[in-house]
């Protein structure tokens, strides 16, 4: 209990001064300048996040690397957003959004709108009555509201939002190491844990006055309570409802995906192996048709939005249309959803000259989908080497239910080099722990496969290179489209069976001998 108070004494004393500081830092650059309010309301939110920071670290288990994660992940996603705040209105576009320093539209018109509603004399609830169309969920328009109205009465702060974007997207890092480390080891924790930090769309969406930070940290919440089912029940229940809640009170429908994602895990994780076959038949069949209400509950809403977005990427790529129009109107979402794995096009990103400051950020953007998703395509047969069978079943599902995420985020925004990514990401934790089983078992097994799928989309991204350039700077050799296609399904075929003959026949050798 002495220890417990005198942790808790510290950890407070640190919060109140790094509060302090980091308040007058925010408060200076941010509106209004340093004054009163906002530095009191700058040094408040600070105070409150680091202080539940450092708790979630010590009940973390205090590890000095995951200290590290979170000072890094909380920093950089504030000096991310102050910067391009401060910056845009200079380095980007003559429009009203990055004039007013806001990278994305969404956080510009709920940030305004929670302004606004701030100002006004209504109930800050109103946020969840569908009132503002740019904030479907309502959670936080209402939050920003809140904070706004009370502790920034006098100016419009957006910077005070940040504070808690970057917190929430800190906070989830100690309850993803506790799942994965015990359970895989460190270095796919390690792997998971410094994607969660690093990879560039989730910096973006943390620096920002986004909810993908918080459903992000609420999904690694949820996951660590349902692992923890063996070990307290009645703390995994009243974490996993209390995570939950908070998604709902975010984005319902992401609450409703990750819902059937971490029940699918607790079953095939607690109670399958326990089930005769008769029991381990009707727990498929229910999960299946758990799916299959899901899909029929929401067709209607995506099949508009699948419809709608597909037809914005039509509409605004000339590349598209001409194929499209070639294929048939049949192709129009099968092309765009294909297409949409590739987004953001780091070719593209490289090729396409425009203001440095979105040149630097679709590069890094595309960079870490390029870097990620070889590891990703591996992982999907390495999962099939993990022992023992416990941990390669509830692999499997992260496996599949990954795979069928992008599709859907793929699906259901096409083209669009913001919103698809953006989907994609909220499930990172699960794509993590993919990514970092891949790493673990190619050095443990020192398995050549990887080294063939990142040759694979070597040459894609040579091939596609080179027809963008040939499009962009009329440099280079040009190839239809086709006929490009063509041969990266050649070459990346050759490569893919050449690897498996050459295995077959080391093995034959060795047999032999």
């Amino acid at each position: 209990m002495k220890t417990f108070k005198s942790k808790t004494g510290l950890f407070l004393l640190i919060s109140l001064v790094g509060g302090m500081l980091l308040g007058i830092a925010v408060a200076a650059l941010g509106a209004g300048g340093l004054n009163w309010i906002g530095w009191g309301a700058a040094s408040l939110l600070s105070f409150l996040s680091i202080f539940v920071l450092l708790l979630a670290w010590s009940w973390g288990g205090r590890l000095k690397i995951v200290g590290i994660l979170m000072l890094v992940a909380f920093s950089i996603r504030l000096i991310v957003g102050i910067t391009l705040s401060l910056g845009l209105p200079q380095w980007g576009f003559n429009n009203p959004r990055e004039q007013a320093g806001y990278i994305g539209t969404d956080a510009y018109r709920r940030d305004i709108d929670a302004w606004e509603l701030a100002k006004s004399d209504k109930n800050i609830l109103v946020a969840f009555n569908n009132e503002y169309a740019t904030d479907q969920y309502g959670g936080l328009l209402a939050i920003s509201a809140f904070i706004y109205r009370f502790l920034s009465p006098d100016i419009h702060r957006s910077f005070l939002i940040l504070i808690l974007t970057a917190c929430a997207a800190a906070g989830g890092l100690p309850f993803l190491w506790k799942v994965i480390e015990p359970r895989w080891g460190k270095r796919p924790a390690l792997v998971a844990c410094w994607l969660l930090v690093l990879y560039p769309d989730v910096i973006l969406s943390g620096s920002s006055q986004m909810r993908e930070a918080f459903l992000i940290s609420l999904l690694c919440i949820g996951f660590w309570a349902v692992n923890q089912w063996k070990t307290s029940k009645w703390r995994s229940v009243i974490v996993f409802a209390s995570s939950l809640l908070g998604l709902f009170l975010f984005s319902w429908r992401t609450a409703l995906a990750v819902l059937a994602a971490l029940v699918a895990w607790f079953v095939i994780d607690n109670l399958y192996s326990k089930w005769n076959r008769k029991w381990q038949i009707t727990a498929w069949v229910i999960l299946g048709v758990g799916v299959i209400a899901t899909v029929i509950f929401s067709f209607a809403w995506f099949k508009l939005t699948a419809n709608w977005d597909s037809y914005i990427t039509f509409a605004g790529s000339g590349m598209v249309q001409a194929i499209v129009r070639q294929l048939g109107d049949w192709s129009r979402i099968p092309f765009v959803t294909v297409y949409g794995l590739t987004q953001p096009v780091l070719p593209a990103a490289f090729l396409d000259f425009t203001k440095p400051v979105w040149m630097i950020i679709n590069i890094l953007r595309g960079l870490g989908w390029y870097i990620l998703a070889p590891f990703l395509v591996y992982a999907l047969v390495a999962v099939w080497k993990i022992q023992p069978k416990e941990n390669k079943r509830v692999i499997l599902w992260v496996a599949l239910f990954s795979v069928l995420w992008i599709l859907l985020a793929s699906l259901r925004a096409g083209g669009d080099q913001w919103d698809n990514p953006r989907y994609r990401s909220i499930f990172l934790p699960w794509l993590g722990l993919l990514a970092g089983i891949a790493i673990d078992q190619v050095l443990k097994r020192k398995d050549p496969w990887l080294v063939r799928w990142l040759i694979v989309e070597g040459i894609f991204l040579v091939l596609f290179t080179d027809w963008y350039m040939v499009r962009y700077i009329h440099f280079g050799i040009s190839i239809n489209f086709y006929v490009m296609v063509g041969l990266i399904l050649i070459l990346g075929a050759g490569v893919l069976v050449g690897g498996w003959l050459w295995d077959r026949r080391k093995s034959q050798k060795t047999a032999k001998h």
